[in-house]
């Protein structure tokens, strides 16, 4: 079971609109059900509630939003957030948090409430835009779901994820080193997937 934390397809922001995006790619290899957010049409109650009363034994909370060190953050009106106020309902889950900055606040109180797992980012999460290019934006796609896909897929532990994660981006990184011309074109890209695995943390 996967809990999918993103916010609407509509959403004016284009961080967010990325954002949709790239949780799209890892539901094309979820081989379980999914409970997307927006399909509870932004009742952040009941979406607790459903994870919180979800014991099965293979589950994960999976965000792809914005984020501070104390929440995960859905743009809109009312701006909907997930803070350490809520942790307990992460107990027994695997959490992955593709947010800026989540990891530090966030992301140590669920791994002190419970939770199976914690990965996600110490700092700024680097996500290239449209008009950066559509290579740019598959090889940071690649590298930040590498992690949730290989759980989706294996049976491997935090540790084991946080490695696949750490090996993709190395790869990513391989590739551009390998071909100069690309490099310099791309100067900017090293440097978007070096801080963003600089930045991973996983508890």
């Amino acid at each position: 079971m996967i809990f999918l934390f993103r916010p609407e397809e509509n959403s004016q922001d284009d961080i967010e609109k990325l954002a949709y995006r790239f949780a799209d790619h890892v539901l094309e290899h979820a081989n379980c059900e999914v409970n997307d957010f927006p399909d509870f049409q932004g009742d952040l109650i009941k979406f607790k509630e459903a994870i919180e009363n979800f014991n099965g034994p293979k589950v994960a909370f999976v965000a792809y939003c914005h984020g501070n060190q104390d929440s995960l953050v859905i743009l809109g009106e009312d701006n909907i957030s997930i803070n350490p106020n809520d942790a307990r309902v992460f107990r027994g889950k695997f959490c992955y948090l593709v947010a800026c900055n989540s990891f530090s606040g966030l992301g140590r109180a669920m791994k002190e409430a419970g939770a199976l797992g914690v990965i996600g980012y110490k700092r700024t999460v680097w996500l290239p835009l449209q008009q950066m290019g559509e290579d740019a934006q598959e090889m940071v796609k690649r590298c930040i779901n590498s992690g949730i896909i290989y759980w989706i897929q294996n049976d491997g532990n935090v540790e084991e994820v946080c490695n696949v994660v750490k090996s993709t981006y190395n790869q990513e990184l391989q590739r551009l080193d390998e071909v100069q011309e690309v490099k310099r074109r791309f100067v900017w890209l090293y440097g978007v997937l070096r801080s963003n695995m600089g930045s991973l943390g996983c508890l």
